[in-house]
């Protein structure tokens, strides 16, 4: 190529454009590049190139026939085909009579093969002598047999034995299928790896000149499976009792609960617990700590976060301060992506690199906008996507999904239920209950029926730098009932006359914590404030402060000294 800034470059939305201002065609240029059309796609649907300019010329000229000489290994000539135009095809024999009845019949441009072949090249081979000259212009090595879709001879093969690959051109008719059936025996018979290829262009018998003329690439050939084919690859799949030995048995990600390698999902009512658990899951999965007892796979995470996200960061920081951790090794998309959008197909490219072990959908309805869940036409679409997730990553794909209101089971078409390997239950009573109880509801490979109960614990998040002291941010966690504090409700909660603000919040906070509980200033809030509306919400930060002063109410201390957002009352304070 030449010097200079000549070579103009535009990024579009489905392919890159290519101009050189000096003039040079585009095919010149990729070929300099060592480029094809192909190339320079990059999403959507695959677009052909400008029309090459052989294909804009006739291919035969009405009364000079065309000739294609057909050689043996010493390039002696041994007959030539004539076309003519209109098509017909006369044969005349190296002697000059016009039968090649007797003469042995070889592979169009021989010679070039036979050294392709040795330098372990791929072979394109078309039904034609006008779609091997149109793949030749194109730049690969391509032969044909003389006599068209009849013309096959099982020894032709020879002399492809040793190339790389066979890419065997089918035409778009009954004849041409046959005759690609027939190459492929005799390749497969010699041990020729070989792929049968169809023009993209659909019309009736169109060939390899077609597809090339049309400005597709040859890397953009359309495949094309026998049914012979197709037969012997399921063949070679069935596997005898003794086989299945060799299929791995599954992975436990969090034991008895999740699984690698497949889909699962978590049902339940708007504020039954659903996304608290999936994110519950996802830190112990990410730090590598023990849910609830169970062994934990520890390894990547990748949250997706679709609706809800400006209030999720509350909900891992109340994690964090909970477990005294920070949630490593999990990663949040913090908005939708559409499962049957053109985007999902790039999410599943950035899963693969990220290679994580648990990928969360949260929730299903905001990744299906416009499908209609009650389709199982529509929804069977969805799994196909999630399924292409699964088998992408080797993941659990966990989905959280709204249940009917006061149904059971998650929304919508069975479809999705149908292909789902587990499926999970977060409830909640509609009586203020802060305990949510989680149920395996559908195993297919295991016992279902595990059965947890966890209350919904309020943490006063540590305030943000430049936060106003007085006003305070809570999220909650989930931690087992038997471990949760016990409910205000079962203290005589009950105020003698004649308190002040201040001593009626001392009594209280002895009451329901005296005995050497922990609480945080949002639940003592709550008791004071909400609960027996003993102290005003105004007057209750003021008292807290003088109360925290006078060392009535003790901040916990980590291993480090520093102060936690978790109290205790101590009693013998002079306060």
């Amino acid at each position: 190529m030449h010097g200079g800034h000549a070579l103009a470059v535009t990024r579009q939305a489905d392919r890159d454009l290519i101009h050189c201002h000096s003039g040079c065609k585009p095919e010149a240029v990729l070929s300099k590049l060592g480029m094809a059309f192909a190339d320079l796609e990059h999403g959507g649907e695959p677009q052909p190139g400008p029309v090459p300019e052989w294909a804009q010329q006739p291919y035969v000229k009405p009364g000079k026939p065309r000739p294609y000489a057909y050689k043996d290994e010493g390039g002696e000539l041994l007959y030539t085909v004539f076309r003519h135009e209109p098509k017909a095809f006369k044969q005349q024999a190296a002697d000059g009579s016009w039968t090649i009845k007797d003469v042995r019949r070889v592979l169009y441009r021989l010679p070039a093969v036979l050294a392709a072949v040795a330098e372990g090249r791929t072979i394109h081979l078309a039904e034609g002598e006008k779609a091997a000259d149109a793949l030749h212009a194109s730049g690969v090595m391509s032969t044909c047999n003389s006599g068209g879709s009849a013309g096959w001879r099982d020894e032709l093969a020879d002399p492809l034995k040793g190339a790389a690959e066979v890419i065997v051109w089918q035409d778009r008719d009954d004849a041409g299928a046959k005759w690609a059936a027939a190459v492929t025996e005799s390749l497969k018979a010699r041990g020729v790896p070989h792929r049968v290829v169809q023009s993209r262009t659909e019309a009736p018998a169109d060939d390899a000149w077609d597809h090339l003329a049309a400005g597709w690439s040859t890397e953009q050939a359309v495949p094309v499976e026998r049914v012979a084919d197709a037969v012997e690859r399921l063949l070679s799949e069935l596997l005898d009792s003794s086989g299945l030995d060799g299929i791995p048995s599954p992975e436990p990600l969090i034991s008895g609960w999740l699984t690698l390698d497949t889909l699962c999902r978590i049902n339940g009512e708007p504020g039954a617990g659903k996304s608290f658990t999936a994110l519950d899951w996802a830190g112990h999965v990410g730090t590598g700590a023990r849910w609830n007892g169970h062994a934990v796979t520890q390894g990547p995470v990748v949250y997706l976060v679709a609706e809800g996200a400006r209030g999720f960061k509350k909900r891992v920081r109340a994690w964090e301060q909970h477990h005294r951790r920070r949630m490593a090794n999990v990663y949040f998309l913090p908005r939708p992506v559409q499962v049957m959008g053109d985007e999902w197909g790039t999410f599943r490219e950035l899963c693969t690199r990220v290679r994580p072990v648990l990928i969360v959908v949260d929730t299903q309805s905001r990744v299906t906008v416009g499908v209609e869940e009650n389709s199982n036409t529509d929804m069977g679409r969805v799994v196909e996507r999630m399924e292409a997730l699964r088998a992408d990553t080797g993941a659990c794909v966990l989905l959280a999904h709204h249940t009917p209101k006061g149904g059971e089971g998650g929304r919508g078409a069975g479809a999705i239920t149908g292909a789902i390997n587990t499926e999970f239950m977060a409830s909640k009573k509609r009586n203020g209950s802060t305990v949510v109880t989680l149920e395996n509801t559908k195993e297919k490979d295991e016992a279902e029926g595990s059965k947890l109960r966890f209350a919904m614990q309020v943490i006063e998040l540590d305030p943000q730098p430049g936060a106003d002291p007085f006003e305070t941010e809570t999220s909650v966690v989930l931690v087992p009932e038997e471990r949760a504090e016990a409910p205000a409700a079962e203290v005589d909660l009950s105020l003698p006359e004649g308190l002040s603000a201040k001593e009626k919040l001392r009594t209280l906070l002895v009451r329901v914590w005296g005995n050497g509980g922990v609480f945080t200033k949002a639940e003592a809030q709550g008791l004071a404030v909400r609960d027996t509306r003993a102290v005003a919400r105004p007057t209750f930060h003021a008292k807290w402060k003088e109360l925290v002063g006078e060392g009535f109410i003790r901040a916990e201390l980590s291993e480090s000294g520093r102060e936690l957002s978790r109290f205790r009352v101590d009693t013998t304070s002079d306060g």
